[in-house]
């Protein structure tokens, strides 16, 4: 395997894909299961979608093609998320965000889970990072 870093990770698509194959799970019982349990789903980058028992839960949500301050600006992702906001199941509890990172915390993917689930969702930060 080659690397462009000198970090034994893939470099090339080719090997991305060979190695870290993109698994879509819209509409797989994965995400709909109400069997007692905990199930971890990596979404990409740092977002990842978690259930323990019927609490359900995402963290770090990053949805975007960059992330930056605007849409325009930042580094664009090597690989697409393996779910959109739209594919996440309907009774989505919480969202929780690590730190104030832009590749942790992005605004447009923030605008898109609360459009979707809007207060039913619970969000928890660190208490610097509430405004």
């Amino acid at each position: 395997m080659s690397t462009g870093v000198n970090t034994q990770l893939p470099y090339s698509k080719k090997e991305l894909d060979k190695f870290l194959p993109i698994i879509r799970h819209n509409n797989s019982e994965e995400l709909f299961r109400t069997t007692s349990g905990i199930r971890f789903i990596w979404i990409g980058h740092a977002t990842c979608y978690i259930q323990m028992n019927n609490f359900r839960f995402l963290l770090d949500p990053i949805f975007s093609k960059r992330c930056g301050i605007t849409s325009l600006i930042g580094p664009k992702r090597f690989r697409p998320p393996a779910l959109t906001v739209d594919d996440l199941p309907g009774n989505l509890d919480a969202i929780l965000i690590s730190h104030n990172h832009f590749d942790h915390l992005d605004f447009r993917s923030v605008l898109d889970l609360n459009k979707r689930y809007g207060a039913r969702l619970t969000w928890f930060c660190g208490r610097r990072m509430i405004r």
